[in-house]
């Protein structure tokens, strides 16, 4: 594809991303999963999208009000209605203990490339 192919594709991906949430499960992702493992419903928030060439930067930020007391180990970005959500990814990560003392920054990015 060239990169103007390329692009266009991040749109349209990016253009469906809207949340993001995380979940306490830790173990590994699958292809044939359909989202978070432990899902705190809490957690579902607005994100922030910045697009450059073939990329698209997912920025969710968790405030220190929300879903404290948990360890987070996994993280989707989804376009939700606010009632029903498409999970687009799910990635696990070492656990972090989230309490009232801080906010919590996740950032993905996704990169579209040729094969």
């Amino acid at each position: 594809m060239l990169i103007v192919g390329l692009d266009k594709v991040r749109d349209l991906h990016g253009a469906g991303i809207d949340s993001a949430w995380i979940g306490t499960a830790g173990t590994l992702p699958v292809e044939s999963q359909t989202g978070l493992i432990n899902g705190i419903r809490s957690s579902i928030l607005a994100v922030t999208l910045t697009t450059a060439s073939q990329t698209n930067v997912i920025e969710y930020t968790l405030l220190s009000t929300i879903a404290t007391a948990q360890t987070i180990r996994e993280f989707a970005t989804i376009n939700s209605d606010g009632t029903t959500s498409v999970e687009f990814n799910r990635r696990t990560f070492t656990g972090v203990l989230h309490t009232d003392n801080d906010d919590v920054i996740l950032r993905q990015t996704f990169y579209y490339r040729n094969p």
